[in-house]
């Protein structure tokens, strides 16, 4: 069983700074199911959810452990590069180039992680927009549909591997014939769930997201990921009803004496605790069922997983 440490509480309580915001409700203690849903691009267009993003690595030539499977030389200017996703050091490897033929960007992304780039994990959804900023004249290729790609997370007695689901944003910049290349994610999964929250005087059950607001997969990065709480029940999330997540937090308990709370996620996680901030903690049981297991120490051995099933219908505000 895996605790927490109590002499580690005392020293962090002192190093984290108090809690949620006083204009939001405060989630009450209990374990609490949350299941996968998926944003649509219109719902980024809305605004209302500031991901921030997973910026990757771009490279001129791929390493010797990554198979090619399309062809590569019919692209002009190719390039490679990875994300990092998850928690288990995993780099997730894409390759990139212009179609001489269409003149636009063909994108191709590991998608069920064996280390290879086939034909037919070709994002295909890719639009472009023309603009220009600080001088630059940009070019932005961005997917209107989010493509599955599958995440390996150190749990704590295995590795195992979950099925999340990317926007991607690729940019060439060019000022004076020097052109600059970034590319970025933006996690499209996100957890759903009901938590009792204390706001104001009332006690009550409300709809809860948590976001990965920095796009590495994982949903446990306090004070950069973010929690959504429906305030007014009407089944939309705002940015006006998001808030950074927290660890530690105060808590009104009774007799107006405060309770220190401690806001418990992982980083892939199906349930998420709320627990007094000095109390042991089994933290394996919010861990959910794996997609499929890894090795251990690595991911499954290159060719061993099966192609990426295709996107599931997506979870609009509604």
């Amino acid at each position: 069983m895996k605790k927490i440490s109590t002499l580690f509480l005392i020293g962090a309580l002192a190093l984290v700074s108090m809690g949620f915001s006083s204009r939001m409700p405060l989630p009450d203690a209990g374990i609490y199911d949350f299941k996968m849903r998926t944003l649509t691009f219109f719902d980024l267009m809305t605004k209302e959810f500031p991901l921030g993003s997973n910026t990757a690595e771009v490279i001129e030539a791929k390493p010797d452990y990554l198979a090619v499977q399309w062809d590569a030389g019919k692209l002009d200017n190719v390039k490679y590069g990875y994300f990092k996703l998850g928690n288990h050091d995993q780099k997730t490897w894409f390759g990139f180039g212009k179609n001489p033929t269409t003149g636009k960007l063909d994108f191709y992304i590991d998608q069920n992680g064996d280390n290879r780039l086939d034909n037919k994990e070709k994002v295909e959804s890719l639009d472009v927009v023309s603009h220009k900023s600080s001088g630059y004249a940009i070019e932005e290729y961005y997917s209107l549909i989010p493509a599955p790609l599958t995440v390996t997370y150190k749990g704590y007695d295995r590795v195992f591997q979950k099925k999340l689901y990317f926007f991607f944003d690729i940019q060439f910049a060019t000022k004076k014939n020097s052109t600059e290349i970034m590319v970025g994610t933006f996690t499209a999964s996100f957890l759903e769930g009901e938590m009792t929250v204390q706001a104001g005087k009332t006690r009550k059950q409300m709809k809860v997201r948590l976001m990965d607001a920095n796009g590495n997969g994982c949903f446990n990065d306090y004070g950069k990921d973010l929690i959504y709480m429906d305030i007014n029940s009407d089944d939309y999330f705002r940015k006006r009803e998001s808030q950074p997540i927290t660890e530690f937090y105060d808590f009104p308990g009774p007799n107006r004496q405060k309770q220190q709370l401690r806001f418990v996620v992982l980083p892939m996680p199906a349930k998420v605790a709320v627990v007094e901030a000095t109390a042991d903690f089994d933290r394996a049981q919010l861990e959910g069922a794996p997609d499929r297991p890894a090795g251990d120490g690595e991911a499954a051995a290159a060719g061993a997983l099966q192609p990426a099933p295709a996107a599931p219908a997506a979870q609009s505000q509604r």
